[in-house]
Parts: C-alpha cells; structure tokens; sequence
C-alpha cells in the first residue's frame, strides 16, 4: 500500500484512545487529567502498541496478534459504548481491507480465530436510542464479511466460520431489529456463503478429517441410538394411550427454542431497573449493557447434547448414508463442536504453533454444514420455519447453487442432502400458495436440476409432475399466478440445451417412468388454446414449444453445416468472481484485469456455443434401434399392466403374447418387483394364489434380507403387495417369507418355525397396537404381553429380550401399513422412499443424450402441436412480437422438416400460411375465416367486398398480417420446396389468386410469344362486366343531363385515394415475396416435389373446368369458358411451360405431364376458347423448340409426334393459329434442323408447315373423293369440284354453321381487317372454288384461304432449309420438293388463297362498305369502340395490300429459285448419296421424284398472273430443260416431261390468267409455245422411237390450234405458224413422216383447215413408201426392255435410210 501500516494502526490507536479519554470523563466527572496508575487497562494496552509501533520500521516486525489484541481487547470489554466498540470493529475492519494480516504468515491463522472469536461475543453499554446500537451491529456485519472475504479469511476454521454465520443469521431472524439492519445481514450471508461455496473446487474430501471419519464410521452408533432413543419415547409414553407420533415434524431445534425466548423477551415492556438485557442468551453472541452498572460477562453455549446427524455405511463400502431426523434439529456450530469434543487430542486435522494446537482451515465440513442448515430453514413441514426464514433460506441456497453447483455433485458429503433433504423441501414447496417463496423454490430447483439432473433422475420426474399438476389444477385454491409461475418454471428448463432431447431418452423411452415429454407436450398444447382469449400462460406455451423447435432446429443447422459440437463444449464453466472486499480490492482488480480470473477467451466461446448442452454425453453411441424398440416396449407394458389391474391373469396372458414376459417365475417376478404402476392388490391377488406358488416361492427370494432385522425384513416385504384378508392366505405368505428369511441370516433361531411364529407375532402386534376397533375393546399390549407370549417359541426357549423390546418398539412407533393405499404424510413419505430407492438402483441412471440425439421422433411428437398453437396465436394475436414469434416457429418447423423430409409437416405448414395470407380462392379455402379477414369483411367498403382484382388486392394490402404471412409462406416454399408435395396445391392456389388481382411480377405473366415484335405477350387482360339499367332510369338521367356515363353504365367504381396506397402496398408485399422465382427455382427441387408440382397445376385447370362444366345450363351444348376461368387455365399452362423450361436436364420427366396437359387443352372442350388453344399450341412448339435434342432419341420421337396434336385441330383453328405455328416451326427448325435425322420426323414438320403457311386441309377430308384416282400431279377440273364438295360435306351443315356462328372466337390476326378476314377464311375453307372448263397445272388441291404472314414466314423457313446444303439430306429431300410445290402453288396471282387484302372477296367487301362504315362511324362512335371489328380506312387498306403484293412476288422469286436450285443440285446430290448406299442416283429414279415435281412448279409459276414472275418462271423452266444431266433422260421420261409438264402449262395459258394484261398473257403465250416446239425439236430422236409419238404430235398440234383461234392473237398468229413451219421441216428432213406411220396423214388432217398454206408449202407431197427392211433397219425396230415407269414393251418402227431421206 501506498502509505506504511504503522501508520495506520498508530492512527486507529490515536482515535480509540481520544474515544475512550472522553467517556471516562464523561463518566467520571473528572476534569484533571489522570496519572498513568489509573490508566484504564485498555488505555494502557493501546499506549503499549504505541510503544512498539514507535520502535520498530515495518509492521511485519510485529506479530498480527500483537498489534489486534488492544482493539479486541475493546470489542470484548462491556464496559465501552456503542461508538467505542464501532470505532475498534472499524479499525479491525480497516486492518483486514488494507491487507495488513499477512495471510502466508503462520501466526496469522490464530490472529484470524481471535477476530471471529471476539467479534462473535462482542459486548458493549446500549445507548438510549436503538439507532446507535444498530450501528455497532452494522459494524459487526462489516468485520465478518471482511473477515471471510479477505486472503486471511481461508485461515480460519469450521467452528470460526459457523460462529460467524450463525451470528449473521441470528441477525436476520431479529424481529425487534430494523429492516435495514436484516436486510444487510442477508447481504453478508449471502456473500460469505458464495466465498464459501465458491472455494469449494479448493477443497478436498479427506477420510482423515474428524468431522468426515465421524459420518463414516458412526453408522452403527447412530442406529444403536436411535434405538434407544425410541424406547426411551415408548417408555415415557406408554401408559399415554391417546397420544400418537407426530410424523409430519420433526423435534424442536433447540437453538429456535432460545429464539423463541429471547422474542418473548424482547417483546416485554423494559424498565429502569432491568441492568442489561442478555442478547448472547438469545444467540445474538454480544451483550448489550443498558446501565452504568458494573456488566455481567455472559458468554453463549451451545448445547452439546443435541443430536449430530445421521451417520454413514463403513468406509469400506464407500458410501454416506443419508442425514437422520435429528439432522433438521442441530444448529450450524453444535455437530462441529461436538466432533471437536469427541475427536483425539492430537488428530490429525490439527496444526502445531508456537502458541499451541489450532484447527485446520475451513472446508468441506463447514460447507456441508451450512448446506444443511439452508436446507433446514426451507422445510415447509417444520412450524417453526416462517416466511422471511424460508425464503431467505432458499435465497441463500440459489446462492450456493449458482456458485458451485457442477461442483456439489463431486462430494459424497453433498449428494445424500442433496438427493434426500433439500430435493424433497423444494418439491413440497411448490404446494405453498406464497408467489415469493414459490419464485424462489422455481430458481432454484432450475438450478439444482440444470447442474446435477444426471444425479437426480426421478427427482427431477417428480418436480415436472408436480409443475403439471399445478398448472392443470383446477382448483380455487391455486391461484393465476401461481399456474404461470408453474409454466414459466417449464420453459425455463426446457430452454436448458439438450434437457428436452434427455427426459424423452431418460423417461419417455424407460419402461416405468412417466412419459414427461409427451405430457407436458400435451400440457403445453392445451395452455396455448385457452377459452377466454390469449392469456401469459398461452404465451409461455408457445414459448416452450418454440424451445423445443429452435433446440431441434439449430442442430439441423449445424448438420447442413457438416457437422454438431461436440456435447461438454462448455463443461469448464467461468467461476463466479467472489465479492470484492473492499475499495482497495475493486482498484486493484481495475488496475490489473489479468488478476480477476475472467477468461475473455472462454466466455466468448461459450456465448457462440450457448444454445448447446454443456454436459458431456456418454460416451458409447446409444443404439437408436434398441430405444425405438424399448420405446415400443413401454406401450405395451402400459397396456398389460392396465389389464393386469383389472384381471392379472389377462394381464400376465396378454404380456406373453407379446413375447415380454416368460414363462419362468423369475421373469414374472422381476416384472412384479419393478413396475411402479402394479396395484398392490392385484398382485397380492397373484402370488397368494396357490396356482401360482412357484411364482410366490420366487418373489419372497428376489428380497435380499440378509442382517435384516424380521420386523424391518417384514415391513420391508409387506411393502411390495397388499396382505390378503384370509388367514390361511396370510399363513402360506409368512410361511415362505420366514422361510427365506431363516435361511439367508443364517438360521438365527433354534428352530425353523420360531421365524414364522415370530412373524405372525409382530403381524398381530401391528393389529393390536393400531386398529381402532380393538383399542376400543381391550387396551394395547405392553411390552410384557408381547415377551409372555412369545415364550418358548424359539425352540421350547425364548427369543432375545433385547430383540423384542426392539420389535415392540418400532411396531409401536411406525405401523405396518400398506403406504401405498394411504394418504397424507404416511403416503408422501413411503413414495419418497420408494423414490430414493429406485434412484440408488441401477434403474436411476440419468443419461446425458448427444446432441441432436433423436431430435425426428421429438420433433416428430410435438410438430402437431407446436404448428395448431402457432395458428391460433397468430389468429388471435395482433401483437407484432407474438405474430413474428409464431412465424418464426413455422420457419424453424420447416428447416426441419426438410432436414428430415417430412413432406407431410411441410404441406401442414403451407396449408396453415396460405390461410392467414388471405390468398386462398374462398371455394377452396378453409371452411373458416380468420379473425382478420372477418374483422375486413365487416369493416370493409362495397369496393372491398366484391371479387374484382382491385377488391381482392385491397383486402391483402389493408391486412398487415396477411403481409407477414405471405412474406413467410414464399420464404419457405422458395427455401424448402424439395420437400413439398400435397402443399402445391395451395401454391398454386394462391398464385391464382395473386393473378386474378394483377399482383404477380411481370415473370409470371409476360410469356414468350412468336409472332409478338415484342418477344413476348402478357396474360393479364381486363374484363369489364355489364350491369343492365334500366332504359327509363337511363333516359330519364340523360334527359335532365344526369348520368349516362360509360362508368355508370358499367357499374365500375373507381377506388379510393386509400385504397390505391393498399393496392400499391399489397404490390410492394408480393414484389418482396418473389414469386416469380418458384418457377426458376422448380430445377432445383426434387423429381418427386417436381412430380406433385406439375400434378397439382394440371389438378387445380381440371378442376375449374369442372367446376365450371357443373355450372352449365345446357350439359348437352358445350359452353365456352369465362374469361376468368379461360385467364387461369392460360396461366397453369404457362406455367407448366415455363417449368418445363427450366428442367432442361429432367425433360424426360417433365415431358409427359406437359404433353398430356396439352392434348387435353387441344381437345374439343375447348375449341370456343382460342386464346386457351392458341397458348398450348404455342408452349408445345416453345418446349419443342427448347428441349428436342436435350434428352434420350425416345423423347426426341416423342416430342416431333406430339406435333400431330396441332394437325388433328379443325381447319379453322389451324387457319387461325397459322400464324404462331409458322413463326414457332421456323424458329423450331432453324434451331435443330440439323439434328433431325429421321423421315417420319421431316414429314411431320413439312406437314405444319404447308398447314400453317398454305392451309393444306386434312387428307381424311378427301379420302372419299380420291379413292380409285390414278395419282397424278396434273388435275381436271371435274376432280377440283369433286374436292371442294367432298370438303363441303366432310365438315357438314351443322359445323359449318357453328364454325361461322362462332368465328369470332377464333379470331388471332394482326392485319387491321382481322375479323372479316377470318370469315373469308373460312368460307373459303368450307365453301366450293369456282371449276374451270380446260384441264390444267395443279399442284396442290386441298388448300385453303392462308394468313399471308404464316405463308411469308414458312417461305423464309424453306429458303433457310434449302440455301444451305447440309440441312438438305436423304430424309427430307423428297418433302422438300413436295412443300415446294404447294407454296407456289398457294403463292399462285400473289396471294390468291391468302385471307386478308390480297383476297378477292375480301378486297372488294371492304372497297365497297367504306363510304358506309364512314357514316357508321360517325353516328356509332362509342358501340365502334368496344367493337372487336376494326375497319381499316381506303388508304391504309391499299398500302397493307401494295405491302404484300410485293413480299408476295418476292417470295414467288424465291420459290423459283429454290426449284432451279434443286433442280440443278439434284444429281450431285443423289450421287453423293449414292455412294454411301443411302438412295438410288439413276435418272429413272430422279426424274419422278425431283425433276418432273420441281419443273411442274415452275410451270405453275408459269401461268401467274403477274407478268414478271411468268418471266421468270419461263426463264428458269428454260434453264432447267437445258441443263446436261436433263439430257441423259430417256424417250419415256421425255415423253412424261411433255404429257406432265409442258401439255399442262400449255392448257393453262389457253386461259384468261391475267385479263388486265393481254399482251403480256400473249407473249407468255408465244414463250412457252416456242419453248415447247424447241424441246420436242431437241429430243425429236428419243421421241420419235416411241409408239405414243402420233399422240404426243397430235396433242401439240390441238395445242397450236387452240393459241391460233384465241382472240388477240398477233403474235401468236406470227409465233405459232413458224413454229410449226420449223417442226414440219425437221420433222420432214428426218423423214419421220415416211417412218412413222400416220403421222403425215395426222398432221394433213389436223393442220390443213387451220394453215393450209403452210401445210402446202412445207408438206407438198406425200411421203413415200418405206422400203424393206435392211438388216440395219431392222434392227431399230428390236423390242426394247420394259419400262421402269409404265411397265409396257415399246417396239419402235424402222427408221429409214439416210439416202432415202435425202430423196
């Protein structure tokens, strides 16, 4: 210290002799100063300190005891004040907070027992007024506690540190004394018993201590006295017949004997004359003296004959046996004292001094003995214990526990109080209706369990039973607040980590203990739904409940994290600090930080680990197996002992079938020994039957009464069964239990049958002693009687006389009864019996679980009940801490259950949010509402209450809790979706419900789409719903200028200022919810979840579509689907698409779901909803398009033929869907084209194609018509009629009417006259095309009215085919050609089958309606708004028509050369092909297949009505017929070219095919006849060889006859002759007409009439006749091989000679 301790001591001698000086004056009178010889001897002991403090430097020179005694000298002396005796208790005071006792110096200890010796007996002169006195107690206070707290403190001894307690408590129990005073008694108890208790790891159990060798070799002595003391009890007592034993308290202490005195005392009036009230009498341990008189030295004594506790078992059996009666009766100091006494001179616990013999210090002795004196002060059964006693005692012991208790456990000095006294004062506490003691007993028994459970397996079984009792109690006696507290204790330990997961291991799971966990469960659920409104108690059950939860939940987390902490992270817990002793003490802990013992680095560890049980697990891992089954076991033991109690013969049968019980007595017994739950009557009712004496023989042998006295044998076996009511029962009974008896003690009687005798004696003993009816009748039995009876029984001699005054005496005292069958005390106290025993059996292990042990089956027990309380807290809370407390619980349920995939917990969850988030449709929501959907709809406006969008998003945006229910319900779904199954279903629904109120983000409703420019479309339309008015409310309005607006007629009201900021808030909610991202999380979830995903979508579409089928006036005539409903099965369908999207990897999965969906939206149910089949068309195609080479060749197959779904649609809906198929196929084949590889696959698509882009009516339509046709590509026009009416009566009257009557619905075009387009359509679809009188070139028949686009968008698909050659291949080549054909053929006059301006009927219905639909207009402006038919104006129309006129002709362009590019690409292809064995590259084979289709095409091209593609046509024709490979064709083949290509075109041009341009039709004309006269003339040679060459000739000269009669024919009158002129020369200078016989008579005959002339100047003469055959001749006219085509034998006729044509 700063200043020197001499100085300090020489300062306190100074102030206590001015002190004294004055009160001698005062007392004396005396004014002169006195002489040195009259000095006080406690002046003169001060001015002797003086002296040697002046002479020496250090206070180390100076023994502790030297420069104390004068101070001590002072607090001991009687004769000083009040202010004297404080000023000498602050200087001791002072001296020990400054430290100036050297605590390592071995004169130090005796120093210490001199201040707690003297302090303890401090006397002094009372004062007048009580408040001085009070202080010197206050000072007495200080000294103790400084005393104890400081480093010297640990010197003092057991007997020292009880004085100085038991001072303390004296204090407290001081009525007459202030509150204040007390209540810093309490505070100094409170800190010397944490120092004490604190210590207590620094203490160890030595067996060589006197006060523990005394408990553990006495245990003989203390039965041989209580023995004594009993008969000494019986002796006073026995002629008192009346009076019986008090069991229920025990002996009075006679230290609260003196208590009581002193109180009595004290509470009498003082006089004068009274010198001085005796306090230390009282136990105060000082005197107060009230006079001038001469003082009187009483000091206190203890009274040494009290009893000392109970004793233990030998030290061999290392055990201490458990705390008598007499314990509760012994005050702190005596058993100390008393082992002081009775100890050696020299133990070996004693010091050697200097100065003599001292105690060791304090330890364990004291600890125990302060332990049991708590415990004392807090039984409720002693009526001597008050209220402030027993809760200071309970204060005090919260003291102990949270001081050292992990560390109580360790002593064996501890356990027995522990387990016995102080378990079974708190359990009966809790029956006090005192809510402070009650509190008290709560913190505690949490403290004592939380530490020492593992030691207290059935104590703490009893406690939670007691708990349950009290908070189901129905009585008016238990109070509210009484059950809360109760409650509040429950979920105080339930929060304990990993108690929870211990009571299911250690009682729900052990076969004879309470299921505590399910109980309390069950407990803890009926709290949370109470009858009146939420109340604390249902706050604290959800509470207790949600513990469970987040116990359960934090290890799933540290699961997913990879692993759990291990159990005991925290066993080594902080020690608590110890109080500071003074200002000096607290500086110099701030002054070095690193002194105060706090691990920084250890708490920070275990406030990361707190959540986890600190107590080490076990070390073997538990076998979950065997506690499951164990677990099963218990319920059927359950069940067999409840038919036990009611037949035990059932029960025993019932058992044995279930395999638990053998057929052996030792398995029976075992059985009937260990079950707690057993009526003792029913099994008295067993073993005393004589069917089951071996049962009997086996249970009396399973009792171990080896020296065991009979009588305590007796009642030890009378315990276990209820003794039958007849004699001979009880004979049999008692003869086999003095039978084993006899024998397991080793025959102490003379004669086997003297144990039996005796046995009954004492059985009639017990009768006579304590039957009322016989007590009436004869007055007991003496002790005398009993002996005189007895004589000579043992063998013809008497038993030990001893041994029955021992007999008599406890049959006297404790009557033999059946504990179990009374009730009160007697009843209490057998069952704590039978408790302790089961806990010192091998039955009281407690277990400490590993953390997370078993946490399915808890969770698995208490999920129900925990989410049932959640709901009804949230449906009956408004408090935003309650509602996020149950949210919470529905998240962590929910953690866990997808840790353990418990799908059926997660849909509950789901179910039960979806309700509160007010988004579940009310037909398929819950029966019934919550409280704050009803408390809306009664508060709510008319807006609010209807079903519009706008009605619907208000009620969520007005509903917080709606809000917070929502944000929780997709924050699940989004994280633990995996697992949800059934619980789809109400996701769907509330999406549904989230679309119909346009509150969905834009993922979710803007779907990809072909045809948009956008990309994309969105699926939310507005829907205005028509209320009727009244026509003469409405003209009466408008009449007087009221009313009359569009939202008035409409019914439409428009919302508030309000409710726009809820529909905005209810926006804002759903934004955060993020439920667009369900779809893009579905590829992270499970197949199964993904499975129960797409199942409930395509569920909730049929089920409205069911609903709305119910709902049908007409079942008959299928109705279209509302809007609404139409919307929400657009919706489910988008969303499955864009489900299906995103499981790329799973398509084989997804797959079917989605191509059943579809085919069902195809089907005819829905043909009045086109927008509902326009969007499954679409999502086929997307899906196709995305996904159709991602997955196995099998669902590649599959997908291509899911494509037919779109060919088996009418007609109309294919007319009308063209255009998004076109758009969709391109993108689908510009995407994989080169991955198709199979025919049937390339079929399927060019089929879509000509459908959608050329209108290519079904094949089945014209199967009847065509049946028994040659298949050619040239048609009459006889045939066309016979398609179009085949068509006509294929679709029938009926369809054709509906399909007109409904066209509107059909309606999807984008060009400005959509709707009348469409009619066109399909009366072009439905309708006969006009015959025409000359055969002519068709490619295509069945084609209908086309939407340009599609056509345009399919053309830029071919161009992409077919421009590049590695998309053209074996498979699609001929297809190719094919499709080819039919778009000129639709391109034919630029969009003559085409459904919009570029048709005929269409263009002139529009030119002609314009001039009326202007005045329409005008009159009719608000019907043309809401019209769906737009008309175009004259300008616009004529721009739209000029626009595809030239994408028309520039698509005719491209068609053209698209089939000269084939045409010429055709034999290097097929040879390429050739060579790897996949075609035939033959001309035979090439011709009919590609160049005959292909030159057909361009003839058709040819006949156009537009001038620049005939030109470009004739061109190509012309090139194509050119071309070398072309010229390798044989005469057959020529001859099909003519007859199939070139007669065609030719009979085409005959006709008017652009009359508003004649001249350009007669050049076309003139074109083609000279490109036919040269082809005949190029291949004259091959030609000439056939037989058909007559017809051939003669069809061409029919063909220049008809070109020379049309009207207009200049140029043909020019062109025709000299083409014919030329043929004739040539034909006349090969001399064919002399070979070929009647071709010169043919062309005479044919020609003559019509160019006589010409006939004449070419063929003058006649040929002449042909000359015989010469061998060259005739070999020309050999047969040749047959045909490969017609299969005929051609012989050719002989070609003449070379000079014979020169003739």
């Amino acid at each position: 210290m700063a200043v020197n301790g001499i100085y300090v001591v020489l300062g306190e001698a100074n102030a206590l002799i001015a002190l004294l000086k004055k009160a001698r004056r005062y007392w004396h009178s005396v004014q002169a100063p006195t002489v040195l010889e009259d000095t006080d001897p406690l002046l003169r002991s001060l001015a002797d300190l003086k002296d040697v403090l002046n002479n020496v430097s250090a206070l180390a020179d100076v023994a502790p005891q030297a420069f104390l005694s004068p101070f001590l000298e002072i607090v001991r002396s009687q004769n000083t004040n009040g202010p004297i005796t404080e000023a000498a208790l602050a200087a001791v005071a002072r001296f020990l907070n400054y430290g100036l006792i050297d605590a390592h110096s071995i004169k130090s200890a005796q120093a210490v027992e001199s201040i707690a010796q003297a302090v303890t007996h401090t006397k002094f002169i009372g004062g007048a007024n009580a408040g001085s006195d009070e202080c010197v107690l206050f000072k007495i206070l200080q000294v103790l506690r400084s005393l104890l707290l400081s480093p010297v403190g640990s010197l003092l001894s057991n007997e020292a540190v009880c004085d100085m307690m038991q001072s303390c408590f004296r204090i407290c129990f001081e009525q007459n004394l202030s509150e204040m005073l007390r209540k810093a008694a309490e505070s100094t108890l409170s800190d010397m018993t944490q120092l004490i208790f604190a210590r207590l790891p620094d203490f160890e159990e030595d067996i060589r201590h006197p006060y523990i060798r005394k408990l553990v070799m006495s245990a003989k002595r203390d039965k041989r006295r209580r023995r004594r003391r009993r008969k000494s009890k019986i002796d006073v007592k026995q002629n008192d017949s009346e009076e019986e034993v008090d069991a229920e308290v025990t002996e009075i202490n006679e230290a609260k004997q003196e208590l009581d005195q002193v109180v009595d005392e004290l509470s009498r009036p003082r006089t004068s004359s009274q010198l001085m009230v005796d306090l230390h009498a009282t136990g105060m341990g000082y005197a107060v003296v009230l006079n001038t008189d001469e003082a009187i030295d009483i000091t206190t004594k203890c009274d040494e004959g009290l009893q000392s506790c109970e004793g233990s078992k030998e030290a061999k059996e290392g055990e201490v046996l458990e705390s008598s009666e007499a314990d509760h009766n012994v005050p702190l100091i005596s058993a100390l004292r008393r082992e002081r006494h009775h100890s050696p001179q020299h133990s070996p616990s004693d010091v050697s001094t200097g100065g003599g013999v001292l105690q060791m210090p304090y330890g364990l002795p004291c600890a125990r003995e302060l332990l049991r004196f708590l415990i004392t002060l807090t039984n409720p059964l002693d009526r001597h214990n008050t209220e402030q006693m027993i809760v200071l005692g309970l204060n005090l012991l919260i003291v102990v526990l949270e001081a050292s208790a992990d560390h109580l456990s360790n002593y064996s000095l501890f356990l027995p109080l522990i387990k016995d006294e102080l378990c079974r004062s708190l359990l009966q506490l809790l029956e006090t209706e005192k809510l402070p003691i009650l509190a008290s007993t709560s913190r505690a028994s949490f403290l004592l369990f939380e530490s020492c459970r593992i030691h207290l397996k059935f104590q703490l079984e009893a406690y939670f039973n007691k708990l349950r009792a009290i908070v189901v109690s129905e009585q008016t006696s238990v109070s509210y607040e009484k059950k809360e507290i109760a409650l509040d204790s429950i979920v105080q330990l339930w929060r304990i980590p990993g108690l929870v997961t211990e009571l299911y291991l250690n009682y729900d799971c052990d076969l004879y203990c309470s299921n505590i966990f399910e109980d309390l469960t069950k407990l803890l659920v009926e709290n949370a739904f109470p009858l009146h409104g939420l109340q604390s108690t249902s706050l604290l059950s959800l509470e207790a409940l949600l513990v469970v939860i987040d116990n359960i939940e934090q290890n799933c987390v540290y699961r997913n994290a990879g692993s759990l902490p291990p159990s005991g992270v925290d066993c080594k817990q902080p020690v608590l600090q110890r109080p500071i002793l003074s200002g000096m003490e607290s500086a110099q802990r701030q002054t070095n930080p690193g002194q105060t013992g706090v691990d920084i680095e250890l708490l920070t560890k275990l406030s990361s680990l707190r959540k986890f049980n600190r107590h080490a697990a076990i070390s073997s891992q538990l076998s979950m197996s065997k506690i499951l089954e164990q677990k099963k076991r218990k319920r059927i033991i359950a069940e067999g002992t409840e038919v036990f109690n009611q037949s035990p013969k059932k029960g025993i049968e019932f058992l044995r079938e279930k395999g638990l019980l053998g057929a052996d007595p030792e398995s029976m017994v075992d059985w009937l020994r260990e079950n707690p739950r057993l009526d003792k009557k029913m099994i008295a009712d067993y073993i005393c039957s004589r069917k089951h004496a071996a049962v009997l023989e086996a249970f009396v042998k399973s009792f171990s009464f080896e020296e065991t006295r009979l009588d305590q044998a007796l009642r030890m076996f009378l315990e276990t069964f209820r003794l039958p009511g007849e004699a001979a029962e009880i004979s049999m009974v008692m003869q086999h239990f003095s039978d084993h008896w006899y024998r397991v003690n080793n025959e102490p009687f003379n004669h086997p049958d003297a144990a039996f005798t005796l046995s009954y004696a004492i059985i009639m003993l017990n009768t006579d002693q304590h039957n009322p009816q016989v007590r009436r009748n004869q007055p007991p039995m003496t002790v005398d009687c009993f002996k005189r009876n007895l004589s000579g029984t043992n063998g013809k001699a008497d038993f030990d006389s001893q041994m029955l005054e021992d007999i008599y005496a406890a049959i006297k005292t404790d009557e033999i009864v059946m504990p179990a069958e009374q009730t009160g005390i007697v009843k209490e106290n057998y069952m704590w019996k039978v408790l302790l025993r089961r806990g010192e059996s091998g039955e009281g292990n407690f277990t400490h679980a590993p953390i997370g042990w078993n946490d399915h089956d808890l969770f698995a027990i208490a999920w129900g009940p925990a989410i049932a309380a959640f709901s009804y807290v949230y449906d009956k809370s408004q408090n935003d801490i309650i509602l996020q407390k149950a949210l919470n619980g529905y998240r962590k349920c929910a953690l866990i259950a997808a840790h353990y995939g418990m799908s059926d917990v997660f849909d509950n969850l789901i179910i039960h949010l979806c309700k509160f988030s007010t988004l579940m449709p009310k037909s398929e929501g819950v029966g019934e509402e919550t409280l704050e959907l009803q408390r809306q709809r009664s508060a709510g406006s008319e807006l609010s209450l209807q079903d519009t969008p706008e009605a619907i998003a208000i009620r969520f945006g007005e509903n917080q809790k709606a809000h917070m229910a929502a944000r929780a319900f997709f924050e699940l779904v989004h994280n633990h979706g995996d697992i949800l199954r059934e619980g789809w279903k109400n996701v769907i629904e509330c999406l549904i419900q989230l679309f119909r109120a346009r509150l969905l983000p834009p993922e979710l409703t803007e779907v990809e789409d072909f045809v948009d420019p956008k990309g994309w479309v969105s699926l939310i339309r507005v829907h205005h719903k028509q209320l009727p008015i009244s026509r003469s409310e409405a003209g009466l309005l408008s009449w007087f200028g009221l009313g009359g607006g569009s939202n008035e007629s409409q019914g439409v009201k428009r919302p508030t200022a309000e409710q726009e900021n809820s529909i905005k808030t209810a926006e804002q909610v759903i934004h955060d919810c993020r439920p667009g991202q369900l779809v893009g999380d579905s590829k992270y979830l499970t197949n199964s979840s993904l499975s129960e995903l797409l199942s409930a979508i395509s569920q909730a579409s049929h089920a409205i579509v069911q609903h709305a089928d119910n709902g049908m006036q007409n079942p008959v005539r299928i109705e279209p689907l509302s809007p609404v409903d139409e919307d929400a099965l657009v919706f489910h369908l988008e969303t499955i698409v864009n489900i299906t999207q995103e499981n790329k990897d799973r398509i084989s999965m997804v797959w079917p779901v989605l191509r059943r969906h579809i085919d069902w939206l195809l089907s005819k149910r829905f043909g009045k909803n086109p927008l509902l089949v326009e969007r499954a068309v679409v999502g086929l195609l997307r899906v196709i398009n995305r996904n159709l080479f991602r997955d196995t060749e099998v669902t590649t197959k599959e997908m291509l033929l899911s494509l037919t779904l779109i060919l088996t649609l009418p007609p109309q809906a294919i007319s009308i869907l063209s255009k998004q198929i076109a758009y969709g196929l391109h993108s689908l084949i510009q995407n994989n084209a080169a991955n198709i590889h199979n025919k049937d696959d390339w079929n399927i698509l060019f089929s879509l194609l000509e459908a959608s882009g050329a209108a290519v009516l079904p094949e089945d339509i014209f199967n009847e018509t065509r049946a028994g046709m040659p298949e050619r590509n040239a048609h009459s026009d006889g045939e066309l009629m016979l398609d179009a009416s085949a068509a006509s009566l294929a679709t029938g009257s009926d369809s054709a009417r509906g399909s007109t009557q409904n066209v509107h619905e059909w309606i999807h075009l984008d060009h400005k006259d959509a709707a009348r387009a469409t009619e066109d359509a399909l009366r072009a679809v439905l309708a006969p095309r006009n015959a025409y009188n000359h055969s002519f070139l068709v490619l295509r028949t069945n084609l209908g009215r086309h939407e340009p686009a599609a056509f345009l968008k399919v053309c830029e698909t071919l161009s992409f085919l077919l421009r590049d050659a590695m998309h053209v291949t074996p498979d699609n080549f001929e297809a190719c050609v094919h499709c080819l054909r039919t778009f000129i053929e639709a391109s034919l006059d630029g969009g003559r089958y085409a459904a919009g301006p570029l048709s005929g009927d269409a263009q002139n219905r529009l030119h002609s309606s314009t001039s009326g639909r202007k005045n329409e207009r005008t009159t009719h402006h608000k019907e043309k708004e809401m019209s769906t038919e737009v008309d175009p104006d004259e300008k616009s129309g004529k721009e739209e028509e000029k626009q595809l006129s030239s994408s028309y002709a520039q698509c005719s362009h491209l068609l053209l050369d698209l089939c000269h590019q084939l045409h010429d690409s055709a034999p290097t292809i097929y040879q390429k092909w050739a060579k790897e064995g996949v075609v035939d590259a033959s001309t035979a084979t090439v011709w009919p297949t590609i160049w005959k289709p292909l030159l057909q095409a361009m003839a058709r091209l040819g006949c156009d009505c537009r001038r620049q593609i005939r030109a470009a046509a004739i061109n190509y024709l012309v090139r194509a017929l050119l071309i070398a490979d072309l010229q390798a064709m044989s005469a057959i083949e020529w001859d099909s070219c003519f007859r199939e290509v070139l007669f065609p075109l030719l009979s085409k041009l005959l006709e008017p095919f652009s009359p508003m341009d004649p001249l350009g039709m007669e050049e076309t004309r003139v074109r083609v006849m000279q490109l036919v006269t040269k082809t005949l003339l190029n291949h004259l040679n091959s030609l000439a060889v056939l037989p058909s060459f007559p017809q051939l000739w003669l069809r061409l000269l029919d063909y220049l006859e008809k070109y020379l009669r049309l009207e207009r024919s200049d140029l043909l009158s020019e062109a025709v002759p000299e083409s014919l002129k030329n043929m004739l020369l040539v034909l006349q200078s090969q001399g064919l007409f002399s070979i070929i016989p009647g071709l010169y008579q043919i062309t005479i005959d044919r020609m003559g009439p019509v160019l006589p002339q010409l006939i004449q100047e070419t063929l003058p003469h006649p040929p002449t006749s042909p000359t015989p055959q010469s061998p060259q001749t005739a070999s020309l006219a050999r047969p040749l091989p047959v045909n490969m085509q017609s299969g005929r034998t051609i012989i050719l006729a002989p070609t003449p000679p070379a000079n014979e044509q020169q003739k």
